[in-house]
C-alpha cells in the first residue's frame, strides 16, 4: 500500500477519479505541506460507524473508557466461577472475593 500525498493546488482530478485510485492506498490533501485532508478507503463499516468516528462527544467517550481500563485493567468484574473459564488467574482483579 501507498499513500499518495497530494498539494491541494495541484489536486485537478475529480473525487471520483480519487475515489478510484483508493485501491492502491489512501490519498493525503496538503497545503503548504501540511496535511488537511484524507481520502482513506472503507472496509467493513457503515455510515453509523464512519460519522461516530469523526464526533468529538462520541471520541471523549470512548477515551475516558480506554482511560478506565487502562487503570483498572478490565471493564466490568467477572464472576470468579468464570475466571478459569476464560483463562484468568485467581488474583486477576486484585482481590479474593467472587464480586470483586
Amino acid at each position: 500500500m501507498r499513500i499518495r500525498v497530494i498539494d491541494k493546488k495541484k489536486a485537478t482530478a475529480t473525487l471520483a477519479d480519487f475515489a478510484d485510485d483508493l485501491a492502491s492506498g489512501p490519498v493525503v490533501v496538503t497545503s503548504n505541506g501540511a496535511p488537511i485532508a484524507a481520502l482513506v478507503p472503507i472496509e467493513n463499516a457503515d455510515l453509523e460507524t464512519v460519522s461516530l468516528s469523526l464526533n468529538p462527544k462520541f471520541l471523549e467517550i470512548i477515551e475516558r473508557s480506554r482511560a478506565r481500563v487502562r487503570a483498572t485493567r478490565h471493564t466490568m468484574p467477572a464472576p470468579s466461577c468464570f475466571q478459569p473459564a476464560i483463562g484468568l488467574p485467581p488474583d486477576y482483579f486484585g482481590c479474593d472475593s467472587p464480586r470483586c
